[in-house]
C-alpha cells in the first residue's frame, strides 16, 4: 500500500473517519483502531490497526501494523452466541421443574377419569381432548428442554448409520415423492454414544426442514464419515465449544444434512438456531426444529456448522464424539412392552402434594402398595419403621431440604439393595453424576410428565433388576 491514500484502502462511507484518525496519530505519536480494509479484490476484512509515528528520510512518517481479525471476530459472534443460548437454556430449565409438574398433575387425573368413565359416555371425548392437549404442551416443553440441554437422556454405544438406515423410509413417507433422498453411509464409521430417540427427532427435524425449503422438489442428501478434527476444523472452534483440549486431536464421526433449496439468507444465520426463530410464512413453522437440532447436538458433546446459499441449498455439518475403537455393527431397537403391575411396597417422596396424589393413585391401581412422604427428613423416617417391606422409592430430585440424591444416600445407608427411581423435570446431571445411575441396573431416571405407564414400566424395570 506504499504511496497509497488513505482513500484508496478503506471503504468509502469511513474515508473521512480514517484521514481524520490519521491526523490524529500524528498529533498523538501512536494509537490503536479496529476498523475495515479493502483488499486487492475489493472485499471488505475486519482489522486491527497500531500505529506509531516515526521518522522517515528526515520526514515525519506513520508506521501501520494492520492484522486480519475475520476469525477472531468469528470466534467472538460464536462465543455470543453460545452464551445467549446458554441464558435462554438456564430460564427454560427453571421454568419446566414447575410446568412439569403441573403437567403431571393433568395428565394423571385425567387418565384416571378415562379409566372411570363408562364406555358410553360422553365425557369420554372430553377427556382424550384434555389428555391430547396435555401431551402436545408436554412435547413442546420436551423440545424446549432438548434446546437448553436439559431433556434426559438415554445413551448407548451405537452407529450413527443404524439410525439413518432405520428411518429413511419413513423419511421418504414424510419429505414425499418431489424430492430425491441420496445416501452415502461411510461402512466403517466408528461408534458414538447417543440417544436413539433424540438423534432420530435430530435427523426428522433437519429433513423437514430441508423439505420446506425445497417446494418445487429438489434433492436431500445424507451422508456419514469418520472425522479427525486436523483435518480442515481449527482447534480454535473446538475449545470455544469445550470438545477437545488444544494438544489432543479429537475423533468425531461426521453427518451431514444438505439440500438443493432456497438457501438462507446471511442476516438470518445468526438467528437460525434461536428458539421460535422461524423463516416460513406465519402458521407454517413453530420456529423450535432446530433450536431441537442445536441442543441434541450439544447435549451430545458435538457441534454444529452451516452453509447455505440463496438459490443453491443448505448444509448442515453435525460433530459427534466418538467411544471405543472400531466400527460397529448392533442395530437399534425398541422393546414394545404391555403395561406391567405388581404387589410390592413402594415409598413416593415428593415435595408437590397434587404431584405425589397422582404417584400414589397410579401405583395404587396397578396393584403395589405405597406408603407417601413429602420431604426426605419423612421419607427415612418411613423407612426406618417399614425396612423390611419397603422395595423401591419413587423419588423426586428436587425438593426442598434434602433434595433426591441426598436422600437416597441416606436411605441407602440402612437399605444398599434399594431400588430407585429418581423423578424430575429436567436434567439434573451435575446432582446424580457422583450416583452411577447408568452402571446401577436398580437406578432409574424418568422424566415428568409421566404418565401410567412410563411410571409402571419403570417401577417394573428397576424391582426385576438383578
Amino acid at each position: 500500500i506504499m504511496r497509497k491514500k488513505v482513500r484508496e484502502i478503506v471503504p468509502p462511507d469511513q474515508a473521512a473517519s480514517a484521514v481524520k484518525f490519521v491526523e490524529k496519530m500524528f498529533r498523538e505519536g501512536s494509537g490503536y483502531i479496529e476498523g475495515t480494509s479493502l483488499t486487492k479484490a475489493g472485499r471488505h476484512v475486519p482489522v486491527e490497526i497500531w500505529v506509531r509515528r516515526i521518522d522517515y528520510l528526515g520526514q515525519p512518517a506513520l508506521l501501520f501494523q494492520v492484522s486480519d481479525i475475520s476469525l477472531r471476530r468469528e470466534l467472538e459472534q460464536k462465543l455470543l452466541q453460545s452464551q445467549k443460548m446458554e441464558a435462554v437454556g438456564r430460564l427454560v430449565g427453571g421454568v419446566a421443574h414447575d410446568f412439569n409438574n403441573l403437567l403431571t398433575v393433568i395428565i394423571g387425573n385425567t387418565q384416571f377419569g378415562l379409566l372411570d368413565a363408562p364406555a358410553s359416555s360422553p365425557l369420554r371425548n372430553d377427556l382424550r381432548k384434555i389428555e391430547e392437549a396435555a401431551m402436545q404442551a408436554r412435547d413442546l416443553v420436551s423440545q424446549l428442554l432438548t434446546f437448553s440441554r436439559n431433556q434426559i437422556m438415554e445413551p448407548k454405544q451405537l452407529c450413527l448409520n443404524q439410525i439413518v438406515s432405520n428411518h429413511i423410509n419413513m423419511l421418504r413417507r414424510i419429505i414425499g415423492e418431489q424430492i430425491r433422498i441420496e445416501t452415502r453411509l461411510d461402512s466403517k464409521l466408528w461408534p458414538i454414544r447417543g440417544d436413539p430417540a433424540q438423534l432420530q427427532q435430530l435427523l426428522m427435524n433437519l429433513s423437514v426442514n430441508a423439505k420446506d425449503a425445497m417446494p418445487e422438489g429438489g434433492k436431500l442428501t445424507i451422508r456419514t464419515r469418520n472425522y479427525m478434527t486436523d483435518e480442515r476444523l481449527s482447534l480454535d472452534e473446538l475449545q470455544l465449544r469445550h470438545q477437545a483440549e488444544p494438544h489432543n486431536p479429537v475423533r468425531f464421526v461426521e453427518l451431514v444434512v444438505q439440500d438443493t433449496g432456497m438457501g438462507i439468507e446471511k442476516a438470518s444465520l445468526s438467528r437460525l438456531f434461536d428458539p421460535f426463530f422461524t423463516t416460513k410464512d406465519v402458521g407454517k413453522g413453530t420456529g423450535l426444529g432446530l433450536a431441537v437440532v442445536y441442543g441434541i447436538v450439544n447435549q451430545h458433546g458435538g457441534f454444529i456448522k452451516v452453509d447455505s446459499e440463496v438459490g443453491k441449498g443448505t448444509c448442515f455439518k453435525i460433530y459427534f464424539p466418538t467411544v471405543g475403537e472400531g466400527e460397529l455393527s448392533e442395530k437399534v431397537t425398541e422393546i414394545d412392552e404391555p403395561v406391567p403391575r405388581g404387589n410390592e411396597t413402594i415409598l413416593v417422596v415428593e415435595d408437590d402434594r397434587t404431584v405425589l396424589n397422582v404417584a400414589r393413585r397410579i401405583l395404587t391401581n396397578l396393584g403395589y402398595r405405597v406408603f407417601t412422604a413429602s420431604d426426605g427428613e419423612q421419607a427415612l423416617k418411613i423407612l426406618q419403621e417399614k425396612q423390611d417391606e419397603v422395595e423401591a422409592l419413587v423419588l423426586d430430585v428436587v425438593m426442598p431440604g434434602w433434595s433426591g440424591p441426598k436422600t437416597y444416600q441416606q436411605m441407602t445407608q440402612i437399605r444398599p439393595d434399594l431400588a430407585v427411581i429418581f423423578v424430575t423435570g429436567y436434567d439434573v446431571k451435575a446432582e446424580m453424576e457422583h450416583l452411577d445411575i447408568e452402571e446401577n441396573p436398580k437406578t432409574a431416571l424418568l422424566q415428568k410428565p409421566y404418565t401410567q405407564e412410563s411410571l409402571a414400566k419403570k417401577v417394573r424395570a428397576v424391582l426385576d433388576a438383578p
